[in-house]
Order: C-alpha cells, then structure tokens, then sequence
C-alpha cells in the first residue's frame, strides 16, 4: 500500500509540475514569436519555469510553489497544509523508530526500555536536529548525516568481510551426511556421486542386522 501510494503521488505530481513547465515554455515560445513578428528586441534566453526556479532557489519551496500554481485559492492552501501533516507525521513517525532502536540497545536488548530514556533520546534528537536546521537549514543536516553515516558504512562494510569468512568457514554439505553416504576424502572438493550410487556401492554397516526377521 505505501508503495501504490508513492507512485500515486510522484505520478500525478510530478506530473503537474512538468506540465506547468511546459505551458511555461510554449508561453515563452509564443511571445517570442510576437516580438520577433512586431520587429522587438528578443528577450531573454529561457531559463525555465517558475517550479525550477523555485527548486534552484530552495527545493523546499519546490513542492509549494507546484500548490500556487495549481491553484492560487483555497486548494492550493488545503494542498499545503495537507503536505506540512504529511511531512510531520513521517517525522515524527522516523523519530519514533530511531528512538527506540536507540534505547533498546542502551537497555541490553529489552523490548520495553523505561520511558526515561525513551524521553531523554527523544529531546536530544529534536535539540540536535533543530541546531543544524537553525545554523545552516537542509544543507547542514545533510552534511551531519553523510559525516555520522561514513563510520558506519566503514562498520557495515568489516561485518559483510566477516560474514563473508564465517560463511567459508562452515563446513562443506556433504559432510554432514551419514556416514555410508558420505563421499571419498579424496574428492570433497570435487563433484558427488548420486546418493544413489553411493547407497549401492557402499558396503553395510557392521551395525545393521541383517538377519531376517522371523514371526513366533
């Protein structure tokens, strides 16, 4: 379902604000053509229209000014603030989950961590995230998350290389068969035979009882 709803909104969207940009430019290209018609002086070389202007000057502002240009009146407005309620709640909801994978692991694993620590990492997350926004906006926070995530993608990457060796390590399939069937020790690491062909070549183990069984 987030899914559906994700194409949902990136198709209709994203497909308005590439229809205003083209409305955009056929306008442009149209009074080109006037002027040039009426002998003017040409104007200035198209530079886009008013969504990128708005992405180039803050990207924030990008999905707003798609609201005013749909519709300047109550729509657009309603559209705005249904975006800053979507917005929060995704934040919230993010700052909630990182939270508490945070205070279980203070609390050795327990599934239910004392609220105190719930309520401590919380306010120490907003306080942090309302200081980058205040000293530097989007671009701060971004610079935050790619210097506190290059430790851990150095982290992740020894765990797969770990990983990786414990998996060698382990020991091969065939060696975890029984015995009359397990392959010669001179070809471990080469093909196995057919459990069949073992099971007809193999001799009876000194074990088995094969003496028929006779009803009283």
């Amino acid at each position: 379902m987030p899914t559906l709803i994700t194409f949902l909104w990136m198709s209709v969207f994203g497909g308005a604000a590439l229809k205003i940009e083209q409305d955009t430019r056929i306008a442009y290209e149209q009074q080109a053509v006037m002027l040039a018609e009426a002998g003017e002086p040409a104007q200035a070389p198209f530079a886009g229209g008013p969504i990128l202007a708005a992405t180039k000057a803050d990207t924030t502002q990008a999905l707003f000014t798609l609201f005013e240009n749909l519709d300047t009146g109550a729509m657009g407005k309603l559209l705005s603030i249904l975006a800053c309620v979507l917005l929060g709640t995704y934040f919230i909801t993010s700052a909630d989950s990182g939270t508490l994978v945070l205070c279980t692991l203070d609390a050795a694993g327990a599934s239910e961590p004392p609220t105190m620590i719930r309520v401590l990492w919380g306010i120490m997350i907003a306080a942090i995230a309302g200081v980058l926004l205040y000293a530097g906006g989007l671009k701060a926070m971004q610079t935050a998350s790619i210097i506190a995530g290059f430790p851990i993608a150095i982290f992740i990457a020894v765990m797969s290389l770990t990983l990786f060796h414990s998996i060698r390590r382990e020991p091969k399939p065939w060696s975890m068969l029984p015995d009359h069937v397990r392959p010669d020790p001179a070809r471990l690491d080469g093909p196995v035979k057919p459990l069949t062909d073992d099971v007809t070549d193999a001799e009876p183990a000194a074990s088995w009882n094969t003496t028929p069984i006779v009803g009283k």
